[in-house]
C-alpha cells in the first residue's frame, strides 16, 4: 500500500521534477526556515550524508540555497522564492490526488481507513516501547510473592 501511494505521488510530482522525498524536504524547509542540514536529515530520518545528493539536486534546480550556519561544518538550508512557488504547486497537486482518492473511496470508507491506520499506528507505538527488564525491577522480599 505504501509503495502504491509513493508511486502515485512520485508520478504526480514528476512534471515538477520532484520526487516524494524531495517534496518532504521542501515541506520541512517551509515549516522550519533556515534549518541546518543535519537537522533536516534527522527530520527526514536519514543521515546527513544520505541527503547530500538530494540537496545538490534541489540547489541546482534553484529550489533551495545552502549557506554557512553557526558552525562551519553545518550549512543552513532554506527555500528560495522559486522553491516556495514549486512547493505551493506540489501541495496543490498532492491535495488534488488525495481528493481523487477520497472521492473514489467514499467518505465512510475513508473514515474507516483513517481509523484503522490510527489504530495500527498506536499499536506500533505501544509495542515499540522498550520492554521492562526484570533485572531493573526490585527483588521481591523473601516471603512475599514476586
Amino acid at each position: 500500500m505504501q509503495r502504491a501511494v509513493r508511486q502515485a505521488i512520485d508520478g504526480e510530482l514528476h512534471p515538477l521534477g520532484l520526487r516524494i522525498q524531495e517534496y518532504r524536504a521542501l515541506i520541512e524547509l517551509r515549516d522550519n526556515p533556515s534549518i541546518s542540514g543535519v537537522s533536516l536529515a534527522k527530520r527526514l530520518q536519514h543521515s546527513p550524508q544520505a541527503i547530500q545528493p538530494m540537496l545538490v539536486r534541489l540547489e541546482s534546480a534553484g529550489l533551495v540555497e545552502r549557506r554557512a550556519g553557526l558552525s562551519r561544518s553545518n550549512l543552513e538550508v532554506r527555500l528560495t522564492e522559486r522553491g516556495e512557488d514549486v512547493l505551493r504547486l506540489a501541495d496543490s497537486i498532492v491535495t488534488a490526488l488525495n481528493t481523487r482518492v477520497n472521492t473514489r473511496l467514499g467518505s465512510s470508507t475513508t473514515a474507516a481507513l483513517l481509523h484503522l491506520l490510527e489504530a495500527a499506528q498506536e499499536a506500533v507505538e505501544v509495542t515499540s516501547q522498550p520492554a521492562r527488564s526484570f533485572a531493573s525491577e526490585p527483588a521481591a522480599e523473601e516471603g512475599t510473592p514476586a
